[in-house]
């Protein structure tokens, strides 16, 4: 399984998507108050919600039965638009 980087290592490294399967919401909302939309927008009530510190994208994904490609390129697009 791959590691999850440290806030400065995503926001720094070129080479790595931003968004990941394995980054907790908690640290994507903190990187990127951006995607908060986009959870809404796919009727997810993460913000707020106590597991969101331990819970990565891939987790919620498949907990809701959302399309884990659709929900990275989602997000992805916010980053990348703001």
């Amino acid at each position: 399984m791959a590691s999850i980087m440290s806030t400065s290592e995503n926001r720094d490294n070129a080479n790595e998507p931003k968004i990941s399967e394995n980054l907790t919401v908690d640290e994507m909302l903190r990187l990127y108050p951006e995607t908060i939309a986009v959870l809404l927008r796919f009727d997810l009530h993460c913000v707020g919600c106590p597991i969101s510190r331990h819970h990565t994208l891939a987790q919620v994904a498949r907990d809701n039965g959302i399309s884990l490609e659709t929900l990275l390129e989602a997000l992805q697009q916010a980053v990348v638009v703001s």
